[in-house]
């Protein structure tokens, strides 16, 4: 009776404690992270050549603004999840969804598959209910102010909700089968079943990695094949040079459809063909050469199959999760600790999976940041592939956190725990000693081969550097790349670069 007891208080009260756990550490990383950038007034000498003292206040600012409303976000969704767990509410979601099931399709109790989709749906819907005013006041009101640039507030909400209303086309055409098939295989329980899971949620991870690209994101934006033009030229030879099957090149348009990412991405890591991925948005913002050191940047991803490392990786915490779901979903007191009604032989395991990832959250929190920690290696390593191949990024990443209005300065627990990317100052500063390691090899390689010659005179002293650390980020000073007017990308990009810069100062004229 007493160990009887210890289970029914130990389930209920452990997943209290850990998520209040994990919401104390983010809320006190956040609040360090906001003293962090309101400390930091000045702007940062290493990027006074590339950032206008204005616009790097506007860029602090904006940040301070979002992590204050992030808090309290954060702090609505743990009184909601606490509330949730402590009425019992799941016990109405899943009346409601036998009702529901019973009236439009006269399914009984005994249907626990269909109560159980029912019943993922109906809670999906309410979480998806619940953070919806919190996005609606991000785009109407934070990011009105600092990010709509092109598009007006009414036509970003809009593109907001369009994009809202495919994802729940793709859930219930993608994602109801695939519950069907893992709540049939979860409610039969033999232990060969669990191992099917697994597998099939690896192979659905590989899959998303892969196909994502080019059978699910033409779903969200407009792409289409990069034609022949000096940009494509250039391009191909940066993936030849580097040693890597360029199999096509895809302008993902953004910028069209009012999405102002900036970035560029790689797939093909099992076939060993690369794809190539570049929004519009990142042509528009970066000149050729800093286009091509952010390739060279993602290059350094694929020869290095990181992304396969990622899926091994999410192998590794499938397995983790199912071995430890299989531990409680077929205990009643894991039920009972929260309150959960056993109105068949088996309580439905659609309701032990949503009380599961209640309990798992913590976890998940806590091996999310060494998966960042591991991920944030992969983009240092990178930033100095691209750098030992001969494309500088740096004034690359400046312009890319600048225009995508990222926080320049960060505090490092914080970063290290939310960013599965460095900040860029953390970046800058790899490459900073990088140079520094690389001309201190190089005055021991030049020591140890240097002869002593008599009446040697003495060699001239080297100027002071500038005190930008970097070579390549002299005498550049920082611009808007504006879009060209009445030119496409490709037009743009197939004239000679002489012409492009003719063609640019005229329009800054």
């Amino acid at each position: 009776m007493l160990v009887h007891i210890y289970n029914i208080i130990n389930a209920f009260t452990i997943t209290i404690i850990c998520n209040f756990i994990v919401f104390a550490v983010e809320l006190y990383l956040d609040l360090r992270q906001s003293k962090r950038i309101r400390t930091t007034t000045e702007l940062p000498e290493i990027l006074e050549l590339q950032i206008q003292e204005q616009e790097y206040k506007e860029i602090q600012t904006y940040n301070i603004l979002r992590l204050s409303f992030s808090r309290l976000q954060s702090v609505f969704g743990y009184i909601n999840e606490t509330c949730i767990l402590t009425w019992g509410s799941l016990n109405w979601f899943y009346n409601l969804a036998v009702r529901m099931n019973r009236v439009l399709f006269h399914m009984t109790e005994e249907h626990q598959i269909g109560n159980g989709i029912t019943f993922l749906i109906l809670v999906s819907l309410f979480s998806a209910l619940m953070k919806s005013p919190f996005e609606i006041y991000r785009i109407t009101v934070i990011d009105s102010k600092f990010v709509s640039d092109y598009y007006h507030t009414k036509q970003v909400l809009l593109m907001w909700m369009l994009g809202q209303l495919k994802i729940v086309a793709l859930s219930l055409v993608i994602g109801i089968p695939l519950l069907a098939l893992i709540l049939k295989l979860i409610y039969i329980g033999n232990i060969i079943h669990w191992v099917y899971v697994w597998l099939g949620g690896v192979a659905t991870s590989l899959c998303i990695t892969e196909l994502y690209p080019a059978y699910i994101q033409p779903f969200f934006h407009r792409m289409q094949s990069l034609p022949e033009c000096d940009l494509r030229t250039k391009i191909e030879m940066v993936f030849s040079k580097l040693n890597v099957k360029l199999e096509d090149i895809v302008i993902i348009e953004g910028y069209a459809d009012g999405d102002s990412h900036a970035n560029a991405f790689i797939t093909g890591g099992a076939s060993g063909k690369a794809r190539l991925h570049i929004y519009d948005e990142m042509i528009y913002q970066l000149t050729d050469d800093e286009i091509m050191a952010i390739l060279a940047h993602e290059i350094g991803h694929f020869q290095n199959k990181h992304s396969i490392t990622e899926v091994f990786m999410q192998a590794i915490s499938f397995g983790i999760f199912f071995t430890a779901l299989h531990s409680c979903i077929y205990r009643d007191s894991f039920y009972e600790a929260f309150g959960i009604e056993k109105r068949t032989a088996m309580v439905n395991p659609a309701i032990g999976l949503v009380l599961f990832s209640f309990l798992y959250g913590p976890w998940t929190s806590v091996t999310g940041t060494f998966i960042n920690i591991m991920r944030r290696q992969f983009e240092y390593n990178c930033d100095l592939f691209a750098e030992r191949n001969g494309y500088p990024i740096a004034t690359a990443l400046i312009k890319l956190h600048a225009s995508n209005v990222f926080s320049l300065v960060v505090d490092k627990a914080w970063s290290r725990y939310y960013q599965a990317h460095p900040s860029l100052m953390e970046r800058l500063q790899n490459i900073e000693l990088f140079y520094k390691d690389k001309k201190r090899q190089e005055r021991i390689t030049n020591r140890s081969f240097e002869t002593p010659m008599l009446n040697r005179s003495p060699e001239p002293e080297t100027p002071p550097s500038s005190t930008i650390p970097f070579p390549h980020l002299q005498q550049q000073t920082y611009q808007h790349q504006q879009q060209p007017s009445q030119l496409t990308y490709q037009q743009y990009h197939s004239f000679p670069q002489q012409q492009q810069q003719q063609h640019y100062q005229h329009q800054q004229q």
